[in-house]
């Protein structure tokens, strides 16, 4: 991981994969999981466009429900579902996400 920023950083010396200071975006996401797969001895296999999109969907249900069930405040973000309908959402999802993941496998 230290390498990929470095080499990252000498084209660009102002790069990080943690705008925030401490939340990862999507690539480093992508370099952490493929440096635990490496040290794991996993092979790594990539998933479809499909798969990416459905995974994508129901961590966003599920995230704006349980901001919601906690009673965080963010003024200008609407309200997720309540979390048993978003949990039964969720769990359509994961079977069809069981289904793409087959294809990879």
């Amino acid at each position: 991981v230290v390498n990929y920023v470095v080499a990252k950083r000498k084209k660009k010396p102002d790069f990080t994969m943690s705008p925030d200071g401490v939340h990862v975006n999507n690539e480093g996401h992508s370099v952490l999981a493929a440096a635990i797969m490496k040290a794991w001895q996993i092979e790594q296999k990539l998933p479809n466009s499909e798969l990416l999109e459905v995974v994508a969907k129901r961590q966003q249900l599920l995230h704006q429900a349980w901001v919601s069930h906690v009673g965080h405040k963010r003024p200008g973000v609407k309200a997720g579902l309540p979390i048993e309908e978003a949990r039964k959402s969720a769990a359509k999802m994961e079977k069809q996400i069981k289904h793409l993941l087959e294809g990879i496998q």
